[in-house]
């Protein structure tokens, strides 16, 4: 291949691959098939986890499942029993084996609900599963998986509050917006089970014998009381009578996003016994539906410092104590092989620094499940969330309709062990948010403004994009929008303003960089015949070459970074888009909220830009279509005209070749450009239709200002050629020439000193002397 050839081809497979490479991480899928490692640490999960292996025919016996992901080994901090001759004598034959069973008074009855889809009357409605007290649905109410059903629903709602004999339909129920399932499961032998949300897993039971029982809780165990309301009893199966009476309650609080979990455990035996409570925490919530980044869903923890430094243990933080659902699925696989070091609590920052644990949940983009003390002062002042001791990972495995295995993540809760007298209570209640993401909810509500739950809300891009997102931006950035949009009443509007608020700013310094990248392609092209000569006196000597070019700069008053300041703005610009778009990724205030007051939409409901945190879909194909690595739902036609304005944009921003480029760099520069003009609007095809207005506002804004600047200049170099003369102007210039020299002077310097350098270099190697050399001498 020919140096000409080479230096075009190569620049232009190294820049397809950067941007194939790009774009697979930003549109590529979320967690991939488990590798064998994994599905053998998936086993032993099941194995531990003893849902997977209980059938919901069976009855839940004594031992019959250990602690969900718990260690032969672990060490727990235990409560002391009586001992010796403070120990009470044994029951009458003994201790028995223990099985939890259904009261025997009570009837079975199908499984229940609580709460209501009418969103006048509750905010959601919570399915209860038939096994483990737990919930198989988490529906809301008031929130869809489309903006569409959630304009439809509006209308309805509408309609019916006006007095409306015949409003418009509701969407199909399937449209509502579920936050979570329960987790389907299978084993090896291909045998599906599920776990309920928040199940009951199993108690552990010291001082009833010599050893420590493990009851099951997990199993058609349990009989409800009332909706939402729990009871099971563990019996010793050789006398016949009740050991513990356990209870668990589900109750709505006022504002219909938390939940109170009681959970109570009556000693009914003659003698104390410590008990400590197991079950399922927050687990992978339900995927948001998008084409264009990866699985966004987390787990956060909030904490608080002990009180040598916070005192009165007011201030819950969550800094640094995220995690990515990748992140916990690599501490599950290695869960077996080092218990502590792979915890999710407490972690090994949280044990040296003596941190008490606050809040535990998982969110996705929008939603979050978290557990979290029940705080109601004067009653109930504890921001911490005493009654959990560990928290550790779970996995699981499950098929798609495909038939490819998908990991799930799951977490175990260890209650605090507690120690309970003859008829006294032990309780292990907890508050459960489920809910949006809403800025207004975590931050301003309580009980989350005390506990500090906003920390779930975190505007920050996920993986490779991670270290590229300004957060504290990206939460100006949302507090600006809410502002302008306060006033202006659309989130369209409001972004285009924001552009020029953006280009405003910047004006000052694009102006003199577009003047100066001018006068410096100008001051180059004039320059060129003495280039051209320097070259053909010094064709093979480079250093040579670039001091001579420096000298004449100089003397001419020629800036060579005159070209580079005039792409300064658009550098400056980056931040402010990646912070746009994690704002609009996960922003909840923008969540199917509309553009230009719905005006695409009054004709015939048409959903171009009916989502501003969505594509444009300008023509919606209804269905998912695949392309290569693409996953296309419609035709977007910001993307694209997004690239035709790129193309206008270059012809007045790009800068011109500069007279010191060879042929083979002006056409690398070109293809450059062309690849620019394809990659852009590959790249944000699918991105939110918010951030690809964003950047079309202000790239047509910038082409504008551009070509004003351009008009500037002409009519500057026109005054300049009939002779009139700018004094504030020729002042600036001439303190512009005494930096240019200074800096030049500089350049020449640091040049003369490294060629000094390696001349002495190269001196010391001419005289250097071998060990023979040396005993002739």
């Amino acid at each position: 291949m020919e140096s000409a050839t080479r230096k075009i081809v190569l620049p232009l497979i190294a820049g397809m691959f950067a941007a194939f490479v790009i774009t697979a991480l930003i549109l590529g899928p979320g967690d991939q098939v488990p590798t064998e490692k994994a599905t053998e640490t998936t086993e032993t999960t099941e194995t531990t986890a003893a849902p997977a292996a209980i059938d919901e025919s069976a009855t839940s016996a004594e031992s019959s499942v250990a602690p969900p992901a718990a260690s032969p080994t672990e060490t727990t901090s235990q409560v002391a029993l009586p001992l010796g001759d403070d120990a009470p004598a044994p029951p009458e034959g003994g201790f028995g084996y223990l099985e939890a069973k259904a009261p025997a008074e009570a009837t079975q009855t199908s499984p229940s609900s609580l709460g209501s889809l009418d969103p006048s009357i509750s905010r959601m409605k919570l399915f209860f599963a038939p096994t483990a007290a737990g919930i198989s649905q988490i529906t809301f109410s008031d929130f869809w998986k489309t903006g569409r059903a959630k304009r439809q629903a509006d209308s309805h709602h509408a309609a019916v509050a006006a007095g409306s004999s015949d409003p418009p339909p509701m969407p199909s129920e399937d449209e509502r917006y579920v936050l979570q399932n329960s987790i389907e499961l299978q084993n090896d032998q291909g045998r599906s089970f599920k776990t309920p949300i928040l199940a009951a897993h199993s108690i552990g039971i010291r001082g009833w014998g010599d050893q420590t029982r493990v009851v099951s809780l997990f199993g058609p165990v349990w009989s409800e009381v009332e909706p939402g309301s729990f009871r099971t009893e563990i019996r010793d199966q050789s006398s016949g009578k009740v050991v513990l009476e356990v209870s668990r309650r589900f109750v709505f609080s006022n504002d219909g996003y938390d939940i109170a979990l009681e959970q109570r455990v009556i000693n009914k035996s003659a003698r104390p016994l410590a008990l400590r409570w197991y079950q399922y925490g927050p687990a992978d919530l339900e995927l948001e539906g998008t084409t264009y980044l990866r699985d966004v869903r987390r787990f956060h923890l909030g904490f608080l410092f002990d009180p040598t430094r916070d005192p009165e243990q007011r201030h819950v933080l969550s800094q640094g104590m995220m995690r990515e659902r990748t992140e916990v699925i690599s501490m599950g696989e290695a869960f077996t092989e080092s218990v502590e070091d792979n915890r999710m609590w407490p972690t090994p920052q949280s044990i040296e620094e003596d941190l008490r644990l606050s809040w535990f949940g998982a969110t996705n983009r929008y939603f979050g499940l978290c557990i979290h003390p029940i705080y109601d002062p004067p009653d109930r002042p504890s921001r911490r969330l005493s009654v959990i001791e560990y928290i550790e990972p779970a996995l699981g495995k499950t098929f798609d309709d495909d038939g490819q295995e998908q990991q799930v993540v799951t977490t175990s809760l260890h209650g605090t062990e507690q120690l309970v007298s003859p008829g006294q209570v032990a309780s292990w209640d907890m508050g459960v948010f489920a809910g949006p993401l809403e800025r207004s909810i975590l931050n301003d509500q309580q009980p989350y403004e005390a506990l500090g739950m906003g920390g779930l809300i975190l505007y920050l891009m996920s993986g490779c994009c991670t270290f590229c997102t300004f957060s504290w931006l990206a939460d100006f950035m949302i507090v600006f929008l809410a502002a302008i949009n306060s006033v202006v009443f659309d989130w369209g509007v409001a972004i285009i303003i924001l552009v020029f608020v953006v280009r405003a700013i910047l004006h000052p310094i694009t102006r003199k960089g577009q003047i100066g990248m001018q006068k410096s392609a100008k001051a180059m092209g004039e320059i060129k015949p003495e280039l051209d000569k320097l070259r053909e006196r010094f064709p093979n000597d480079n250093e040579k070459m670039r001091q001579e070019q420096m000298r004449l700069m100089q003397e001419k008053g020629v800036n060579p970074l005159g070209c580079a300041t005039g792409m300064l703005p658009m550098f400056l610009q980056m931040p402010i888009w990646i912070a746009l778009y994690a704002v609009l990724f996960f922003a909840f205030d923008l969540r199917q909220q509309w553009a230009f007051y719905g005006f695409f939409q009054l004709f015939d409901g048409w959903s171009f830009m009916g989502d501003l945190s969505a594509p444009d879909n300008f023509i919606d194909f209804g269905v998912q279509k695949q392309f290569l690595f693409f996953t296309f739902t419609g035709i977007n036609l910001l993307p694209l005209l997004m690239g035709v304005v790129f193309f206008i944009q270059q012809k007045y921003m790009a800068p011109p070749p500069s007279a010191t480029m060879t042929e083979d760099q002006k056409k690398q520069q070109k293809l450059m450009k062309i690849m620019m003009l394809v990659m852009f609007p590959i790249m944000l095809y699918g991105a939110p239709s918010g951030l690809t207005l964003y950047i079309l506002t202000s790239s047509i804004i910038g082409t504008t200002e551009s070509r004003f600047i351009r008009k500037h200049i002409n009519r500057m170099e026109e005054l300049a050629e009939a002779g009139v003369v700018d004094e504030k102007a020729q002042a600036r210039a001439e303190r512009k020439k005494k930096r240019q020299d200074r800096a030049g002077k500089m350049y020449e310097k640091m040049l003369e000193n490294a060629q000094a350098k390696r001349n002495k270099k190269a001196q010391k190697s001419r005289s250097f002397k071998t060990k023979s050399d040396r005993k002739k001498s």
